[in-house]
């Protein structure tokens, strides 16, 4: 016998009235912001025959180095994905429909779509990018005007019911009442529940009090995890009650190549058997140079240095770390 599990108008999946128990973790693991348009559009072409997985030639290694088969890989997708074109300025981005095969074959499988750039080519560049993404294997979350069915999304994987939401602030009027309230929705029915939302001030590596209320506000509704981006770079980390707090994971393929800041960006790998007791490993991201944007592994340098500022970044909002939140070894194991 089975149950048909109804959320906000969308069928997320078929669950059996008693679930399998959990026998393999669930592992995840999440980056930033993908930009495929723009001067990284123009080395895609450059490298066509040399390098036809650019640029994501090094992901599956950086996802080996955490784990051999991972439940999901995630991006922030910063833009359409679309064949349709109606803007043209240097900030309109657009995707070419087979980047959607690209990001499947090199091993992402979950993409937020809730950003300021999903509708840089109107509802038709949006509507598209649900249908390309999906025709790739893709799932999805989040609309990048307001909340509505294509906010939240729930899926098993192992036995563990896991909730995505997925909200956009930047340069749309977010109703954080709403948000709220459909994440509270979604973590009633859900064992882990994610936040996937882009918001704040680009080019600073805290957030805004007002940021840090709204993300509070989350946990306190339910979301075991907030997954932040949009700033291009990364900012601190906050365990708050029974929720760990990403404000911003920075880029993961970008053509911003006039910053340290912007040319580096931080991984995530979650894994649980008992979602109130997960394991969080910072991965600290490199974007090639000169003037490519793709990532791979930092090395041990690199690394130590970006997980002694993010240690910093975290403290300048109060945050307390202690021993469990050892960012010595990028280990996060708050509880």
């Amino acid at each position: 016998m089975q149950n048909k599990l109804y959320h906000a108008g969308r069928i997320a999946y078929i669950r059996t009235i008693e679930p399998l128990k959990p026998q393999e973790p669930v592992e995840m693991l999440f980056f930033g912001d993908v930009m495929l348009g723009r001067y990284i559009a123009t080395l895609r072409s450059r490298y066509a025959e040399t390098e036809p997985t650019f640029p994501f030639t090094n992901l599956p290694e950086i996802i080996s180095t955490y784990s051999s088969e991972p439940d999901i890989v995630a991006v922030n997708l910063e833009g359409p994905v679309t064949d349709y074109q109606v803007s043209y300025c240097e900030l309109c981005f657009r995707f070419m429909p087979e980047t959607a095969e690209l990001l499947a074959a090199q091993g992402v499988s979950f993409v937020s779509l809730a950003n300021n750039h999903m509708l840089n080519q109107g509802e038709t560049g949006y509507e598209q990018t649900r249908t390309y993404t999906a025709a790739a294997g893709l799932s999805y979350v989040g609309n990048p005007r307001e909340v509505n069915e294509f906010s939240s999304y729930i899926q098993e994987i192992n036995g563990q019911v896991v909730g995505w939401l997925g909200f956009n602030e930047v340069e749309a009027a977010l109703d954080y009442e709403a948000a709220v309230n459909l994440t509270k929705e979604i973590a009633e029915q859900t064992d882990f529940t994610i936040v996937a939302i882009h918001w704040g001030t680009e080019y600073v590596n805290t957030p805004s009090s007002s940021i840090q209320q709204h993300a509070h506000d989350f946990v306190d509704a339910g979301a075991d995890m907030v997954w932040g981006t949009h700033p291009h770079v990364i900012q601190s980390i906050e365990n708050y009650g029974d929720g760990m707090i990403f404000y911003s994971l920075g880029n993961f393929v970008f053509d911003q190549y006039w910053s340290a800041g912007t040319q580096e960006g931080l991984g995530i790998y979650l894994s649980f058997t008992d979602p109130s007791n997960p394991t969080y490993q910072l991965i600290p991201i490199k974007l090639a140079e000169p003037y490519r944007g793709d990532p791979y592994l930092m090395d041990e340098e690199g690394a130590a240095d970006m997980l002694s500022r993010l240690k910093k970044y975290s403290e300048n909002i109060g945050v307390i770390t202690d021993s469990n939140m050892d960012f010595s070894s990028g280990v996060l194991k708050p509880w």
